[in-house]
């Protein structure tokens, strides 16, 4: 059985205090004063005076984005993550080099802190080969965003998927459906249908639902980041860019219902530009966005939220290695 939410807050909130006195000696040892900031992913504690230390709790860029929000919430220059084993130790020192002024990173070993390694970034697969060839003909010839992300190659309409192509000898299988339930569905109520027929049919269904104007089906609902990055490749000039190209994801996605930032990148005469977009998430985009900069080498970054975070946001993203700008764009759903 689970420790209580409550005891464990009070035992990490202890870990944290007693493992930056371990540091620096003179710190703060009471866990319960006001400078203290408990939360599942991450417990803060600082000095008052610009100094601050992190007990990382979560692996993942939620935990990361949560750690600079509260650094700039507080307006913390020196500031150290010591990172529980569990929360990938390795993951948020690589996010780190993305800072602009990067923090201590060490892991948590027992109750002593320990000198950590950067780990590299994840190996994604983003080109399609001959294996499914003729299915990505077959999305194209339905005007559908041919996404390659992780060796999965998938049809996209308006930011949601529905087709995907299972690599076979002969070019593909195409399997129409939003999601693995639903191509399962497909496969047992019309698996006399063509693969294209069942396309033709899934598109029908989708572009009922997914179009401005209609906010609360969940066809609307499902991975609207996505479909802010399609409105912005498709206008880029929303973000003053004149052409942008989509970029794989740093980690495979965990499923339509699950909503992680995705980006693009544009070339300017000012240089490279990333474009990053969430929906909901936007505590995931600055760990998203840290990732990103250490692989797409920007010199510029546009976040382009849709969130009521715009100025926490906007000045925790500044922490950032390059010029970051984050920008209201109205949403494609409500157009």
């Amino acid at each position: 059985m689970g420790l209580d939410p409550d005891r464990l807050g009070v035992l990490n909130k202890n870990r944290t205090s007693a493992l930056a006195a371990s540091i620096d000696s003179s710190f703060p040892a009471d866990p319960d004063n006001e400078r203290t900031t408990a939360l599942a992913e991450m417990v803060g504690i600082h000095d008052g005076h610009g100094r601050g230390f992190v007990l990382v709790l979560e692996p993942g860029p939620k935990a990361f984005g949560l750690v600079l929000l509260w650094a700039d919430r507080f307006e913390l220059e020196d500031l150290t993550l010591m990172v529980d084993p569990t929360a990938l130790p390795g993951d948020h020192a690589r996010r780190a080099t993305a800072l602009a002024v990067s923090p201590v990173v060490l892991e948590v070993d027992g109750t002593d802190l320990v000198d950590i390694v950067a780990a590299p970034l994840p190996v994604t697969v983003v080109e399609a080969d001959s294996s499914v060839a003729n299915g990505v003909k077959m999305l194209r010839s339905a005007d559908l965003d041919v996404v390659f992300d992780d060796g999965i190659v998938t049809g996209e309409y308006l930011g949601l998927e529905v087709a995907r192509v299972v690599p076979t000898a002969d070019g593909g299988e195409l399997q129409a459906g939003v999601g693995a339930v639903d191509r399962e569905a497909n496969r047992v109520l019309h698996g006399g249908a063509s693969p294209w027929d069942a396309l033709v049919r899934v598109i029908a269904e989708v572009s009922t639902y997914r179009r401005p104007g209609e906010s609360f089906h969940p066809l609307s609902q499902m991975a609207r980041e996505r479909w802010m990055l399609h409105s912005l490749i498709d206008d880029p000039s929303r973000v003053g860019i004149e052409a942008l190209d989509a970029v794989s994801s740093v980690e495979s996605r965990l499923g339509l219902r699950s909503a992680e930032p995705v980006a693009a990148v544009g070339e300017t005469e000012g240089g490279r530009i990333l474009v990053v977009a969430g929906a909901g998430t936007d505590v995931n985009l600055l760990g998203v966005t840290a990732d990103l900069i250490s692989r797409e080498m920007p010199d510029r970054v546009v976040l382009v939220p849709c969130s009521a975070l715009l100025p926490q946001l906007n000045r925790a993203a500044q922490r950032l290695s390059v010029p970051v700008s984050v920008v209201d764009v109205a949403p494609p759903w409500t157009a």
